[in-house]
């Protein structure tokens, strides 16, 4: 117990020593991204100079909160990692679904997930031209939607090319494998084309049920079943019982988010060379 709780008191003052700032750069595919888009993002940068490995966050359906802005950055900061979260749609102006990318207007050919991952190579390539994250390698995180984004253009992408700046591997919290009603899946891959770490509320029953069905098999993929948890459980914002615009209940638990926050620990110190498990 007196071991465990010397480990918090470290990571809260390493928290306290990291270093949040407001970054901007373009996105990547200006095509997939809607146009020009200037993404702004909120770097979290570990104590000391690097350079860092990093971790790119993709926020969810309700836009860039507070758990996806700080609490994991600041998370992810005293294990060493740099984190970069992405406000895709304030950066056009956007609110919270539903809006312009979900669902998509008629006749639009921007999606959310191809937006999402336009903006998260944009950061991909931002991070590589800087001295704190250069040559050090990268993961993207996402978050319901973001997670979703992953699914459906990061992966599927990647399957058929990997570009020349990649990210090294991938983390998916409760993000949806199938969408209006199961009419539209993502890609049936017999393998994840880069290291894959699923994470899902075993109470997110829909998404739970689509996502063991599609995600793609072998040694590459890791699926992590929280009992009794919900969609959003690691959103402090959600104390009593809400509804996700994809009908799932959200609810927070302080014991799933910590045990989310041990798996991805464990994750990134195995996927992401030069780093190691504290």
């Amino acid at each position: 117990m007196l071991v465990r709780s010397l480990v918090l008191v470290s990571c809260l003052v390493s928290a306290l020593q990291a270093r949040s700032e407001t970054v901007t750069f373009p996105t990547a595919d200006p095509q997939a991204a809607g146009g020009d888009v200037v993404v702004t993002g909120v770097l979290t940068n570990p104590p000391g100079d690097g350079p860092f490995p990093s971790v790119v966050l993709l926020h969810t359906c309700g836009g860039l909160t507070g758990h996806v802005a700080r609490d994991w950055p600041e998370f992810l900061a005293a294990q060493g990692y740099l984190a970069l979260a992405l406000d895709s749609f304030g950066s056009r102006g956007l609110g919270p679904c539903p809006n312009a990318l979900v669902p998509p207007r008629p006749g639009t050919k921007t999606f959310i997930s191809r937006a999402m991952i336009s903006d998260a190579h944009g950061a991909l390539d931002w991070l590589d031209g800087q001295e704190f994250a250069k040559g050090r390698p990268k993961a993207v995180m996402g978050f319901s939607g973001g997670g979703m984004a992953i699914h459906f253009s990061l992966l599927r992408s990647y399957s058929k090319t990997i570009r020349e700046k990649a990210f090294h591997a991938a983390i998916v919290l409760y993000g949806p494998c199938a969408v209006r009603g199961g009419a539209v899946t993502m890609p049936r891959l017999d393998r994840s084309p880069l290291p894959l770490l699923e994470i899902i509320g075993g109470r997110d029953e829909r998404i739970l049920r689509e996502c063991r069905e599609l995600l793609p098999d072998g040694p590459s993929t890791e699926l992590h079943v929280l009992p009794d948890a919900h969609h959003n459980f690691d959103n402090p914002v959600h104390r009593v019982p809400r509804y996700s615009t994809g009908g799932s209940a959200m609810l927070f638990s302080a014991e799933a988010t910590e045990m989310s926050r041990d798996l991805v620990k464990r994750f990134l110190a195995r996927r992401l060379s030069g780093t190691r498990e504290r």
